[in-house]
């Protein structure tokens, strides 16, 4: 009976961790993407980002695939700064939705 306690535990707190990494690794690719459009739009060689705001997108009745975020990024590097909003939903690449360029 100990024994299938500890394995209890042990299982879970193995899924524990793997759901912590997995939205880690989730928060951290909106980031990137803005990142990389900032290393880019500016030509500048070190970007910092922070997320400034998540919004789960609406589902309109006739979309069914999986839940979209959008988010509000903060880059700045090479004196310049601006906000990027990215859109992220579950299996696909985030993508770049727009920028505000201030600079």
């Amino acid at each position: 009976m100990k024994a299938q306690l500890v394995l209890v535990v042990a299982v879970l707190a193995g899924c524990a961790a793997s759901s912590e990494e997995r939205r880690e690794e989730v928060s951290r690719a909106p980031i990137e993407a803005a990142r990389e459009r900032a290393l880019t739009q500016w030509k500048c060689t070190e970007v910092t980002g922070t997320v400034l705001g998540r919004t789960a997108l609406p589902m309109p009745a006739s979309y069914a695939g999986p839940e979209r975020i959008q988010y509000t990024i903060g880059v700045e590097g090479c004196g310049k700064s601006m906000n990027v909003v990215v859109v992220c939903a579950a299996g696909t690449p985030c993508f770049v939705a727009g920028t505000d360029n201030k600079q």
